[in-house]
């Protein structure tokens, strides 16, 4: 057997791991490639060997850090009442969480000019977004606290 393909040569991990990207993209209905990753250590957003890139390219940490991260939001009020007005979730949940999964791929992985793109689209939105507060209800913290 050829040390290319064996199953503990880097070649066969990252074959196995890209047919288990297609299998879950597809299984979820997601037909279009990921962005672009950028290796090269100039033009790269993060570092090409940095936590970012190996947190996300793992895909359980992703899973259980995105989760636990959504619940943490949840906590909020004001961050609930902000997906209730104005996010699309309940409309295109696939559209919204494909939209999210590229701002995590172009900062991610992407170059510095890719990433600075996602990022200003994402504070254009929000400077053109006001919450209604007046339906949120908030306890306060005594002044002592």
């Amino acid at each position: 057997m050829s040390t290319a393909t064996t199953p503990r040569s880097p070649k066969f991990v990252r074959q196995v791991v890209a047919a288990a990207n297609r299998s879950i993209r597809s299984s979820i209905g997601l037909t279009q490639d990921p962005p672009p990753i950028c290796d090269d250590t100039e033009l790269a957003y993060f570092p090409v060997d940095g936590i970012a890139r190996l947190v996300h390219g793992d895909l359980a940490a992703m899973l259980a850090g995105g989760i636990g991260s959504l619940f943490y939001q949840m906590l909020h009020p004001y961050a609930m009442a902000g997906v209730a007005q104005h996010s699309r979730y309940q409309d295109d949940p696939l559209g919204r969480m494909l939209q999210t999964a590229n701002f995590i791929g172009f900062t991610t992985y992407g170059t510095k000019a890719t990433a600075a793109a996602a990022i200003e689209r994402v504070l254009a939105d929000r400077k053109s977004t006001r919450l209604n507060s007046s339906h949120v209800a908030l306890s306060r913290m005594p002044s002592s606290a």
